[in-house]
């Protein structure tokens, strides 16, 4: 599940709250995995940010997590799904920069208009994704970069739009998932105006999707 009330996201309605396992169960389960001969193992979640997990007399967060998963193993590589960028800080950066940790990262964007992202109710400013750019690119040699965005969100302009591929840029991204706002009902972002022509939200993904190619 997922605490975040973003506007235009129905996971959350359909999965509910968060809810974490403990480490030491998540630990255990990654044990009898190496020890069954698997060689990398990827940490998922539908929002990894919000994980609190049981570790003795108090709770760990991901970045607690995954350093005790590192100390209690030897050999398997861990790939992480997802990231929200205000995860992304000096205590992270500092644990992913063991080998053991695959130097790719999937940053969950959706805008680089700090307007549109308000919009959404994303719990983090643009300011939040270039910091996490550049500890990832500190932590690992040359980190394959990627994000998700969602072109023509009700409101977006050409200007919120420019400022995206300004981000995109300016950041390095390898990989940009772009995929058009697609309303669902029940959302917040479901009745929101001025929508976006449908015709203006492709020509933008199709833009931001000519950026792959250039990177």
């Amino acid at each position: 599940g997922c605490n975040c009330v973003c506007t235009y996201c129905a996971i959350r309605l359909a999965r509910g709250k968060s809810v974490s396992i403990d480490a030491r169960e998540a630990i255990d389960r990654l044990k009898a995995l190496e020890q069954a001969g698997q060689k990398e193992v990827v940490i998922t979640t539908v929002n990894i940010s919000q994980y609190r997990g049981k570790w003795k007399e108090g709770t760990v967060n991901f970045a607690g997590l995954l350093k005790l998963m590192l100390e209690n193993t030897s050999t398997i590589r861990f790939r992480i799904s997802s990231l929200y960028p205000e995860i992304v800080n000096e205590e992270l950066a500092s644990i992913v920069a063991d080998p053991r940790v695959c130097p790719h990262f999937h940053i969950s964007v959706q805008s680089g208009s700090d307007s549109v992202l308000a919009r959404m109710k994303r719990p983090y400013k643009i300011e939040a994704v270039y910091r996490a750019c550049t500890l990832l690119k500190k932590a690992k040699k040359n980190p394959f970069l990627a994000c998700d965005i969602i072109a023509g969100f009700p409101g977006e302009t050409d200007e919120d739009f420019d400022l995206t591929m300004k981000m995109l840029k300016e950041c390095g991204f390898t990989f940009v998932h772009a995929f058009p706002f697609s309303a669902r009902p029940g959302t917040e972002a479901y009745k929101m105006r001025p929508m976006v022509p449908n015709s203006v939200a492709g020509q933008r993904v199709e833009k931001r999707g000519e950026y792959n190619s250039h990177s």
